[in-house]
C-alpha cells in the first residue's frame, strides 16, 4: 500500500527497480490425484514422520498434506473445508477432539497456499500419553466431515459475510490483491471472490478431501517432551 505524493507511474518504477530482480521461478508442482474412498485413520500406510525432543511438558503435533496451488479448484474447496472443521467452538474439530473427549488443550486447522503448491494441516497440542488417540480422532473427524452439507452452508455464509465486511477497508482489499499477485494470479474482483465461494459444492469438497487428504498421504511432525520419547 502506498500513500502520499506518488502516482502510479512512479510506483511501478520503484517496484521494478527494487523487486523485479527478486522474482522466484514458477514451479509446476501438482500433487498426484488419487481417490481413497472409505479409508479411515486405522488404515494409514507409509506414514512419514519427524519427531523432535525438547525440554517441554506438552506434545505438539502437526499433521499435514500436500495440496495443489492457489488457483486450483480443489484448493478453493479445501479452504471451505478448513472452516467446516474449525469454524468455531461448535464445529467438529474442537467438539470431538477437545470438548467431548478432552484429548487436547489446543486444536486447529489451516491452509497455506502458494502459486505452485500448498499444504493443509492440523495442529494438536496435548499431553504425551494421549498423542495417538488425539491424532486418530482428528483424522476420523476429517473423514466424517467431508460430506457435511449443513456445515458447508454455514461456512459459506460466514465467509461471504467476512468478505463483504472486509471490502469496506481499503487495506484489506489491497492485501487480498497483493496475495493474488504474489501467487502469480490476477487480483480477483469483489464479485469474483464471492462467486468463487458460492460455486463450491459439497461434491467438490468431498472429492477434494478424498483426493488430497487421503490417510496414506499424511505426514506428521511432533515436538515432544524429552523424557517421553517412546509414545
Amino acid at each position: 500500500m502506498i500513500a502520499g505524493a506518488v502516482n502510479s507511474s512512479n510506483a511501478r518504477s520503484f517496484f521494478k527497480k527494487y523487486f523485479d530482480s527478486h522474482k522466484a521461478p514458477v514451479l509446476c508442482l501438482e500433487p498426484a490425484l488419487t481417490t481413497n474412498r472409505g479409508a479411515t485413520s486405522q488404515k494409514i500406510t507409509g506414514l512419514k514422520e519427524k519427531i523432535v525432543e525438547k525440554d517441554i511438558e506438552q506434545a505438539n503435533i502437526q499433521l499435514g498434506w500436500l495440496i495443489p496451488g492457489a488457483s486450483s479448484k480443489d484448493t478453493i474447496a479445501l479452504k471451505l473445508f478448513r472452516e467446516m472443521l474449525r469454524g468455531g467452538m461448535s464445529f467438529p474439530l474442537f467438539q470431538e477432539v477437545r470438548e467431548k473427549r478432552g484429548l487436547c488443550y489446543a486444536v486447529n486447522a489451516s491452509v497455506c497456499r502458494y502459486s505452485d503448491a500448498g499444504d493443509f494441516s492440523i495442529y494438536i497440542g496435548t499431553s504425551p500419553e494421549r498423542v495417538k488417540e488425539a491424532v486418530d480422532v482428528a483424522l476420523d473427524v476429517v473423514w466424517s466431515t467431508r460430506n457435511r452439507t449443513d456445515l458447508l452452508k454455514i461456512v459459506k455464509n460466514m465467509m461471504l459475510g467476512k468478505i463483504k465486511l472486509s471490502s469496506e477497508a481499503t487495506s484489506d482489499v489491497l492485501d487480498r490483491a497483493l496475495g493474488d499477485l504474489a501467487r502469480g494470479q490476477e487480483p480477483k474482483s469483489f464479485s469474483d471472490t464471492l462467486r468463487e465461494i458460492k460455486e463450491v459444492t459439497i461434491a467438490d469438497v468431498e472429492s477434494s478431501v478424498e483426493r488430497h487428504l487421503a490417510p496414506e498421504k499424511l505426514v506428521k511432525a511432533m515436538v515432544i517432551p524429552r523424557k517421553d520419547h517412546a509414545i
